[in-house]
Parts: structure tokens; C-alpha cells; sequence
């Protein structure tokens, strides 16, 4: 994988004050598509564009991005001088994030292509709009709770397939579902395998198998952070640029607010490897005969007398 990082910070500001000069580089070997710095230093996306798309989409400034379309650009690449059409992408906000946008930019214009269509730069154009407004916002997932997720993806046999079957957004009843197999992850801090149900989720749809995955999650100053399960994880789905995208997305836009401090938070690898068990849903003990006016009911039930099911079971049915 290239360090977009480094490139960027190899690049030096152009000399011209004018605000349509950028000093570029190609994010991928023979790509159009150019990671840029301008002059007030800001990290750019300037995407190649054949067509005005003027008329169809308007030029936004929110959520620390500023996007511009049909964008004429002098850009300077390599010593060289050239005038070109692009959208613009530019993060606008701290300079702690830099990273996180060019590592944004870096996954999606790998699975954008070299000749994008209108449509193509408006889905573009809108994942970023909703990653960054998920950093304004409270967490959908806490640090704890999506770092038990990507270990499990982690340590999966298979992780194109668990990835491709992992949920889009934290609303979604299960946090892995493929055709008729649902899993849901709970994890402990206390070494406890005492965990948080609800009456619905453990009620799941006809002809479908769930599996509840319990581990503990307790944290510790060298152990492994959600930063670097995101990084072991994308050099094992590497030949899929949209699993890999789909990851970088997800797994930041549930950080929320967290985001910048994500990085700091550290778990026990070894403990959760250790400690990781499935079970069969109707095992879990829960509340019955609930009636039928009462809903949304909430319950902690211990999985300590359980018998778990072997892994390699559960692994080969999804």
C-alpha cells in the first residue's frame, strides 16, 4: 500500500497565491485522480471529470469540507504544468484528521476508477459528507463495542465474507448477517460473560440461525487498537477495494466524536482470543410470555453455564 500520509507531506505549497493552484501528485500509478495541497496547505481530492456536472450538483462547504464541481485547476505534478477539470474535495478542519481524510481518499478513489461517471462522483461526494458529519455527532457504536466487531473480522477464516456480511449502519437488529446465519457481538470488560439483550434481538426471523459471540474486551497500555485491527484487516481483504472502503467507512463513521481518540485506546488481543465463544441463541436465558402490548424490553442475562459451540462449526456456515 502507498503512505498517502508521506506523499502529501512531500508535497510543498504552491508559490501562487491564486486559490485554483495545486501542487499534486497521481494517487495511483497512471490514476487522473490527484491528491493535492493548495495554498492555504490543505490536503485536496481532485477528481478526474470528462464532463461539466455544473448543472447537477451544487458546490457545498459543511462539515469541514469544501467540494467544488467542474473545478478548472492549474496543477503543478512533477515539475510539469498542466490545466485541468476537476471535482475538489478539500477537508478544511484540523489538521489532526489530515490522515483519516487522505486515507478516505486513498480507498474510494481506488474503487471509483479512472473514468468516473456523474453518478459515480455524486455517491463520491456523499460518502465523505457522511463520514464527516458522523464526527459531529454522538458515537453509533462505543470504542469497546466496535473494537469486538473488527476482532472478530480479525480472526475470521474467511474475513471478505464476514465483511461483505457485516451491518451498513449500527441500526441494524445483528451485527453480521449471511443468508440464514445472524450473529451478534457482546463483549465484557470485567471478565465476566454477563451481557445486555434485548427481548427483540434474541427473537430473530424464521429458518435463521443466531449465534451469540462473547468476549472480553479489558484494556491495556500494549495491546492492540481499533487503528491497527482496521490495518490487519485491509492487508487480508487487500485485492477487494470495496471491502476495504466498506471497513474504513463503517468502522470510523460508528467512532463518531471518538474518533480522535480511538487511536489512544488499547485492548487485550490475547485475552479476547482466549476468551471469544459462540452460542446458540435459545440457550441464553431471557424473559418469556411477554405481553403482547409490551415491547422494548431490556434484560442482562450470564452465559457462564453455557455450552459454547465449537468455532470452526460456525465459521464453515457463513
Amino acid at each position: 500500500m502507498i503512505n498517502i500520509l508521506k506523499i502529501f507531506q512531500g508535497l510543498k505549497p504552491p508559490q501562487s497565491t491564486k486559490s485554483n493552484i495545486y501542487v499534486a501528485h497521481p494517487i495511483y500509478k497512471n490514476s487522473p485522480h490527484r491528491i493535492a495541497k493548495n495554498v492555504n496547505g490543505n490536503p485536496c481530492l481532485l477528481i478526474a471529470v470528462k464532463d461539466s456536472i455544473t448543472s447537477y450538483s451544487k458546490n457545498l462547504r459543511l462539515y469541514n469540507l469544501s467540494i467544488v464541481h467542474d473545478l478548472e485547476c492549474s496543477v503543478e505534478s512533477e515539475g510539469e504544468i498542466s490545466k485541468e477539470r476537476f471535482t475538489m474535495i478539500e477537508y478544511i478542519g484540523s489538521s489532526e484528521l489530515n490522515e483519516l481524510f487522505l486515507k478516505t481518499c486513498e480507498l474510494i478513489i481506488n474503487s471509483l476508477g479512472k473514468t468516473p461517471t456523474r453518478r459515480d462522483i455524486n455517491s463520491v461526494t456523499e460518502k465523505f459528507i457522511t463520514l464527516f458529519k458522523s464526527f459531529q455527532h454522538i458515537p453509533g457504536k462505543t470504542i469497546q463495542g466496535l473494537w469486538a466487531e473488527l476482532f472478530l473480522i480479525d480472526q475470521a477464516p474467511d474475513p471478505n465474507k464476514i465483511v461483505s456480511s457485516w451491518h451498513a449502519i449500527p441500526e441494524e437488529r445483528y451485527d453480521f448477517s449471511s443468508n440464514n446465519i445472524r450473529l451478534e457481538v457482546k463483549s465484557n470488560s470485567q471478565r465476566q460473560r454477563s451481557h445486555y439483550f434485548s427481548f427483540e434481538q434474541l427473537t430473530p426471523p424464521q429458518n435463521t440461525n443466531l449465534y451469540i459471540v462473547s468476549i472480553f474486551c479489558e484494556k491495556l497500555a500494549g495491546g492492540v487498537s481499533i487503528k491497527e485491527l482496521v490495518e490487519s484487516i485491509s492487508k487480508k481483504i487487500k485485492a477487494e477495494p470495496k471491502l476495504l472502503e466498506k471497513v474504513h467507512l463503517i468502522s470510523h463513521s460508528l467512532l463518531g466524536s471518538n474518533v480522535q481518540s480511538a487511536s489512544e485506546v488499547k485492548f487485550d488481543y490475547k485475552l479476547a482470543l482466549d476468551s471469544m465463544c459462540f452460542f446458540d441463541y435459545r440457550d441464553v436465558p431471557r424473559v418469556d410470555d411477554i405481553p403482547k402490548n409490551v415491547s422494548e424490553i431490556k434484560f442482562k442475562s450470564s452465559l457462564e453455564n453455557l455450552s459454547p459451540i465449537e468455532k470452526h462449526i460456525i465459521w464453515n456456515n457463513i
